[in-house]
């Protein structure tokens, strides 16, 4: 007889079936139990697992549309339900820029444009020349081409152009009065030429590594800037820098009174257009007259009533990247001629660099690095035709970049899209709005007036705020994280009938069982190693 030794071990139960039956038991989800039921019927547990998977899916779908939501459109723009005094704003800049570009003592404007086939003297054909940056009717004319090379545009446009004592007769700030109104107006350079700014930064505490001529914005105070653009004023104080809105109506604004004289209408571009350009803007920003201005005209009382719109931003939203907030935050955009970021600024400045790609030089009036070049009467063709093509190429990207978005969102493009390469060579200026800027919108009225003395007829401009308070915009997170737990909480609990903890029981179940499998294998090893089952199996040979 020959006898052989084997050993045996318990017999396993299948993982799945002993977790799941372990679980449903004891699960708070709805419909888990009827899914473990051992004795249950097979229709039964298919009607419960259909059930239980449509109840998952749309769960996990409308979830799917929450996150897709707060992932396209995160922050919200709305108006505040408090109103603010406009004491803690800063009354507009205001940049008053003459029609009349050059006395008639310098440049005849009316005789230069009329003697289109006449010879001028040499120093005729510099003012000319200069003059022709900014008058666009005398920028093209032969006349005024290759005579007047390396010309200093700037001094010649500063000495032909009017004095504030040629113009302003008097000033007036709230309850403050100045017969000579270049105490409080700044002598400044634009796209227009030379203009005068009131309560506007000066380039120091603005601009950053450029050229863009200082002398011609040197303020006439020593005040330093105490307001900042996302924290308001620093101080209660009145006479304060730049000059804070003191409070509505008339009395509290800026009046100014213009002086005029027949000999001053041979000096105006464009025939018949005489007056001045005003233009209003935040203290920070570079004013762009060409865009945006109002007609103040002679011998008229021109009344600009301001109502303004600050937007600022909740500090949730500096959790998202500016694309999908919509702004930079003050310090989150460094430009590179600038200190202070503002979407106006940001546009000047990729404009000039935009110019100098297309043509080798900038804009007289731009922001430029001490190396850079100014183009000259030679390039003025170029500077106009890229200044068109500025604006048209950047909206023509935002159409483009529109569309394909829309066309990667239904199934008809991809990500790379042959599209996108066209879209990146294109201008990129990528200048988003300040989280934090005030506008000042205008309501406008004018009338007669006839006030002579002398041979001088004058007009008048009032610039002051309609209401004491506004209300402002707040841009804020619309689903944070706690925003989507909360509303995929709700979900959870409207289709399963989970929450939290359910998800917890889960993990405790895999892990206690794990725990008990691994406690049984040790018992059974210890076991077995104290005494081994034995099998006797008996051959008997014949």
């Amino acid at each position: 007889m020959v006898i052989f030794k084997r050993k045996y071990s318990a017999k396993a139960v299948p993982v799945p079936w002993e977790l799941i039956d372990s679980y449903s038991k004891e699960s708070t989800i709805h419909g888990i139990k009827y899914l473990g039921e051992k004795k249950q019927h097979w229709l039964e547990r298919v009607f419960w697992i259909s059930v239980f998977v449509i109840s998952v899916s749309f769960c996990i779908k409308n979830m799917m549309t929450i996150y897709e939501k707060r992932e396209e459109k995160p922050v919200m723009v709305s108006q505040s339900k408090l109103l603010s005094p406009t004491f803690n704003i800063p009354f507009p800049a205001i940049t008053i820029c003459p029609e009349m570009k050059a006395k008639c003592n310098k440049l005849n404007m009316t005789d230069a444009i009329s003697r289109k086939d006449q010879i001028f003297t040499a120093e005729e054909s510099k003012r000319i020349a200069a003059m022709s940056h900014v008058c666009d009717n005398l920028a093209y004319e032969e006349k005024a081409e290759n005579r007047t090379d390396n010309i200093n545009i700037i001094k010649l446009l500063d000495e032909m152009s009017f004095s504030q004592n040629d113009i302003f007769e008097k000033c007036r700030y709230a309850s403050w009065k100045f017969e000579d109104c270049d105490k409080i107006f700044d002598k400044i350079l634009t796209d227009v030429g030379i203009c005068y700014s009131f309560n506007m930064l000066s380039y120091k505490d603005y601009v950053d590594k450029t050229s863009m001529h200082p002398d011609l914005h040197v303020p006439k105070h020593d005040f330093k800037s105490s307001w900042f653009l996302d924290k308001d004023y620093d101080s209660a104080e009145i006479n304060i820098y730049p000059r804070r809105v003191m409070g509505a109506g008339l009395q509290s604004g800026l009046s100014v009174q213009f002086k005029f004289n027949s000999t001053m209408l041979c000096s105006s571009c464009v025939s018949g257009i005489n007056g001045f350009r005003v233009s209003l803007h935040m203290p920070v920003e570079s004013p762009q007259i060409s865009k945006q201005f109002y007609n103040v005209p002679f011998q008229r009382e021109t009344n600009l009533i301001v109502k303004p719109d600050m937007i600022y931003s909740s500090k949730d939203t500096k959790n998202y990247l500016p694309e999908k907030r919509g702004c930079y935050f003050i310090k989150e955009r460094k430009l590179k001629y600038f200190k202070i970021y503002s979407k106006t600024n940001c546009d000047l400045e990729c404009k000039a660099d935009y110019i100098m790609r297309k043509c080798g030089c900038v804009k007289f009036s731009m922001p430029h690095t001490n190396d850079s070049d100014v183009c000259d009467n030679s390039k003025l063709e170029c500077v106009h035709q890229a200044e068109l093509n500025f604006t048209t190429e950047e909206s023509q990207k935002n159409l483009m970049e529109l569309k394909l978005k829309r066309d990667i969102k239904h199934g008809k493009a991809t990500k790379n899209d042959p599209r996108k390469k066209a879209i990146e060579e294109m201008v990129s200026c990528n200048c988003l709005p300040s989280c934090t800027s005030i506008s000042y919108n205008v309501e406008i009225s004018q009338t007669d007036y006839d006030a002579v003395k002398d041979e001088f007829s004058y007009a008048n401009l009032n610039i002051y705020f309609k209401e004491p308070y506004f209300s402002r915009l707040k841009r804020y997170e619309i689903y944070g994280w706690s925003d989507f737990l909360s509303n995929s909480g709700g979900l959870l609990g409207l289709f399963m009938g989970c929450s939290v903890l359910s998800f917890i029981e889960i993990l405790y179940h895999i892990v206690l069982y794990f725990v008990r499998k691994v406690r049984k294998q040790w018992n059974k090893k210890k076991t077995d190693s104290q005494r081994m089952p034995e099998e006797t199996v008996t051959i008997e040979r014949f």
